[in-house]
C-alpha cells in the first residue's frame, strides 16, 4: 500500500473536523491526515512531510 499523506487547510473549526470524519468514515486510503488553520501551519507542515519520505 502507498503512504498516502492529506493536508486539510481550512480555517473553520467545524469544517476541519467534518472532512477529518469523512475520511475516516468511509474508510479512503490515506495513511496520515494532517490539518491547519493557517497559512503558516500549513507551509510548515508541508514543509516538514517533504523532507520525510
Amino acid at each position: 500500500m502507498n503512504n498516502v499523506k492529506l493536508l486539510i487547510a481550512e480555517r473553520d473549526h467545524h469544517e476541519r473536523m467534518a472532512l477529518e470524519w469523512l475520511i475516516s468514515a468511509y474508510s479512503l486510503p490515506v495513511s496520515n491526515v494532517f490539518a491547519a488553520s493557517t497559512l503558516q501551519e500549513t507551509m510548515t507542515i508541508l514543509y516538514t512531510c517533504t523532507l520525510k519520505p
